[in-house]
């Protein structure tokens, strides 16, 4: 064999596969070079030479393999990352929609195709076998959608590895020429170079990525928060890969809308603005599509794009812009980089648009890992916060510094440029407001009327409320505060409860849109649980507190009243009952001796009765004494007998009108009597203390498990003033004295005026009943009418 047959290799058939070797001697005919050949293989040369980008280099390749092989499609493949895939790059045919609609698809490679060497080409009959190996099975589908007949493929090869396939198609039932073989190996190298080249420029530009990704974990803490890592970002972009400024969003789904989250290379009232601005994907196209898209955006000229709204591009002076989306490990949007330029003419190239893509595939990871570590620490510290809350509260007593605690603990986890804690009053129509605007806390509490404000609503309806952006519409009174309420956008109110009961709300207002979510709404929720238990708590511990300062006032009045009665009782035995009882005994003595003598009998008669008054007078005063101890009619009649025997002595001594009017169908237990019984002469000696009461009527009901007792007098100013919850006792020692003693009997007093302005005490005991009938039903039918009003104009009852 001579060396020309050995360079010429015999082409191997399989099927109708033809395996052709590099070097194929073109047909006389076709010997001369064509001029258009040579004019677009030039074309190709300037193309490499000039620096065109790779898609106009591909598409000039991809025509002068269309012209030169007679052929209508041409397909050129870039092997994947992988290195199992070829992923469609250029595509050329009559059929723009048909053939641009494989850009980017990928095909497996296939065996055969793997062992083919350098110069090596493949031709297949597509009309007489769809079933080669050499093809995958939707690149031969393809080709039967495209209309294919023959097929030449031309594996690519550089520095003697595999990187790419060129695909020539044809649609016309010729086959492929040996010199048109011989064309397709010398314009697949143009289009192995190019690959190629493109192969190193993408791992210059990746290695370039991974140099400033790793600057990226260089400069930013272990475990930063999302908000740190798009800071530090946002700073570098402005220098690799360069741009004017450099804004960084987050998606929020509560919202709706991206939030900015990090800016660089924007003024500061820039950034205020931004913030009130929405961002939501419904406003701002160019968003929408990032939702559904992975490519980096290019806007060329922002001012004539309708993708931003030209208020947002003249706001910003955007002129070009990229917007390179940020995806999470189950594709789903995390965010965005907002890359733009403020100078005319000053635009975006290809270089640029790949770092920032490989820089946020990077990113994304980051930022999810950063953004569920943030979601713990947030948790974390809302338990926290809530715990140190409740810690603290317990603590303390009085309303304005558990308010001074709360907007501390509450700024330290959302915003509070407006904060309140309001508590109902007792009567439940108004409202103290403790609030704080920018950090600075009242000295004192706001009263106001409960009307048609926020905080009375929610008080009013007990749901909490939530509202990122004010809307026009909106009448209600926002926080009062702010001289311009125009300033707050956002609010959260959440009740406070203690059980079913709503004593107040806890309010929080910021300036910007949508500062709060559902989950800050639920924190505050959780605070507002805390403090109503603390108020309660407060509340019990001075009402305590009270009660045990009242009850030593009490103590302290009790053993001095007692000692006062003891001196008197003693004074009144020692100066009155002794003396009387000695001055007695001496004059008997005298009218003993005077008995002797009958002429003194009318001396002795005088003197006997003289000594009879003194100790009728004094045995009167002892009865009295004892009585007012201890009276026995008490003991041996029971309640109503001994208190009509009271008034009468009350009315007999000291000229007031009584009456008493009784309903009780049952008689007490008797330590129950006896409570009773003390209880109405406690009352109306504190009225004869106050000494203004010419007239008294007592009334008492009893249903058999309370008795009722009602003490009314005739003017406004005998019992004392009105009580309250606060003051119940108004100062007064005296009745003081009465409540404490009703109340260790498990009772209540209560001071109240009537229609006619006189004043009128109702005191409710508890009772235990016995069955034993006071009096017969015919005479109890008599007693236990209630006075009418008028009553008191009537006298005691014998």
């Amino acid at each position: 064999m001579t060396p020309e047959q050995q360079s010429t290799p015999t082409p191997r058939l399989l099927g109708d596969t033809h395996w052709r070797a590099r070097s194929v001697d073109p047909e006389p005919a076709q010997s001369e070079i064509d001029p258009q050949l040579l004019a677009r293989l030039t074309r190709i040369s300037y193309a490499f030479s000039s620096g065109t980008p790779f898609d106009g280099l591909l598409h000039e390749i991809a025509s002068a393999a269309a012209h030169a092989l007679e052929s209508e499609i041409i397909l050129i493949r870039l092997i994947a990352s992988d290195e199992t895939n070829f992923i469609v790059q250029a595509a050329l045919g009559p059929a723009p929609l048909s053939t641009g609609g494989l850009l980017g698809a990928y095909s497996v490679i296939t065996d055969p195709i793997r062992s083919t060497n350098v110069g090596d080409t493949i031709t297949v009959n597509l009309l007489t076998d769809n079933t080669q190996p050499t093809l995958s099975a939707n690149e031969g589908w393809s080709f039967q959608q495209l209309g294919g007949h023959h097929l030449l493929l031309i594996p690519l090869f550089a520095n003697g590895l595999l990187v790419g396939r060129m695909d020539v198609l044809r649609t016309r039932n010729d086959a492929f020429q040996p010199y048109i073989v011989a064309l397709a190996g010398l314009i697949g190298a143009y289009a192995a170079q190019a690959l190629h080249t493109h192969q190193l420029e993408l791992a210059a530009e990746e290695s370039q990525v991974f140099q400033t990704v790793l600057g990226l974990h260089q400069s930013i803490e272990h475990l930063a928060d999302p908000h740190t890592i798009l800071q530090a970002v946002a700073e570098l972009v402005i220098r690799e890969p360069g741009c004017a400024r450099c804004y960084a969003m987050l998606w929020d789904p509560e919202r709706g809308e991206f939030v900015p989250t990090a800016v660089a290379g924007l003024e500061p009232h820039l950034v205020d603005m931004l913030k009130l601005i929405s961002l939501s994907p419904q406003v701002v196209p160019a968003f929408d599509q990032m939702m559904h898209s992975r490519r980096p955006l290019v806007v060329g000229d922002a001012t004539k794009s309708t993708l931003l709204p030209q208020s947002l591009v003249r706001a910003l002076g955007i002129r070009a812009a990229m917007i390179v989306p940020l995806r999470g490990r189950h594709q789903q949007t995390i965010g965005f980089l907002l890359v733009d330029q403020n100078e005319e003419g000053v635009h975006f190239n290809e270089r640029q648009v790949t770092i920032m893509s490989g820089m946020a595939r990077h990113l994304s990871a980051m930022i999810e890992n950063a953004i569920l570590y943030d979601k713990a620490v947030t948790s974390s510290d809302s338990l926290s916060v809530i715990n140190e809350i409740g810690i603290q509260l317990a603590m303390l007593t009085d309303e304005q510094s558990l308010f001074r605690q709360l907007h501390y603990q509450v700024a330290s986890v959302v915003d509070a440029s407006y904060f309140a804690l309001a508590l109902l009053t007792g009567d439940r129509h108004q409202i103290d407001i403790w609030e704080a605007v920018d950090g600075k806390i009242a000295e004192e509490p706001a009263r106001v009327d409960s009307g048609d404000d926020l905080l009375s609503r929610v008080v009013a309806t007990g749901r909490p409320f939530l509202t990122g952006s004010r809307t026009s519409d909106d009448t209600a009174q926002w926080p009062t505060g702010f001289d311009d309420q125009e300033l707050i956008h956002s609010q959260m109110t959440a009740p406070i409860t203690v059980g079913r009961n709503v004593i107040g709300a806890l309010s929080a207002h910021s300036p910007f849109r949508h500062a709060y979510g559902p989950k800050d709404l639920e924190l505050l929720s959780a605070i507002a649980l805390h403090t109503g238990v603390a108020i309660e708590n407060a509340r019990l511990y001075r009402f305590i507190q009270a009660r045990g300062d009242r009850r030593a006032v009490v103590l302290d009045a009790v053993i001095n009243r007692h000692e006062v009665e003891r001196k008197e009782l003693v004074d009144d035995i020692h100066d009155n009952t002794l003396q009387t009882l000695a001055a007695c005994l001496y004059r008997l003595d005298r009218v003993q001796e005077s008995a002797g003598r009958l002429d003194t009998h009318r001396e002795v008669v005088e003197d006997l009765i003289e000594v009879r008054e003194e100790l009728s007078e004094n045995i009167d005063r002892l009865r009295k004494r004892v009585f007012a101890l201890r009276p026995a009619t008490l003991d041996l009649l029971g309640l109503e007998p001994a208190l009509r025997e009271y008034l009468a002595t009350l009315e007999k001594d000291f000229g007031i009108k009584t009456h008493l009017r009784m309903r009780l169908p049952q008689r007490l237990l008797p330590e129950h009597e006896t409570v009773v019984y003390r209880i109405v002469q406690e009352a109306i000696t504190h009225i004869q203390v106050r000494g203004h009461a010419s007239a008294i009527a007592v009334t008492l009901r009893g249903d058999g498990n309370s008795v009722s007792m009602g003490v009314q007098t005739d003017t406004d100013a005998s019992i004392g003033p009105e009580s309250s919850p606060e003051n119940p006792s108004g100062g007064d020692v005296g009745l003081m004295a009465l409540i404490e003693r009703t109340e260790l009997a498990g009772g209540d007093v209560r001071i109240g005026r009537t229609s006619d302005g006189r004043s009128i005490m109702h005191i409710t005991v508890p009772a235990a009943a016995r069955s034993i009938s006071l009096l017969e039903d015919h005479d109890l039918g008599e007693r236990t009418g209630i006075p009418e009003e008028g009553a008191l104009s009537g006298t005691h009852e014998n």
